[in-house]
């Protein structure tokens, strides 16, 4: 006999932690979490990708240079500048 255990059946339970809003840099590019989004900073001509934790393209732009604002909803994302990737949680 299998059990399946389905997604629905776990609870969790615990006391709730945040991570600390420290910038994430990536060769002079920081990246920062804001409410609301991300905020990019440094970029000098620099391809940007941001991907969800499923792996979907939720954001890209080729050559930006200067500060950037990415609005996205609350989540944790990857963040690809050129071949460099980092991690940002938005909340």
């Amino acid at each position: 006999m299998t059990t399946i255990w389905y997604a629905d059946d776990v609870s969790l339970v615990g006391t709730t932690t945040s991570l600390p809003n420290v910038p994430q840099t990536n060769f002079g590019v920081s990246v920062f979490s804001k409410a609301g989004g991300l905020q990019v900073a440094g970029l000098q001509n620099n391809s940007i990708t941001v991907y969800n934790l499923t792996g979907t393209k939720v954001f890209e732009q080729n050559a930006v240079s200067g500060d950037l604002s990415i609005a996205l909803p609350g989540g944790l994302y990857i963040v690809q500048i050129d071949n460099k990737t980092s991690k940002a949680l938005v909340k």
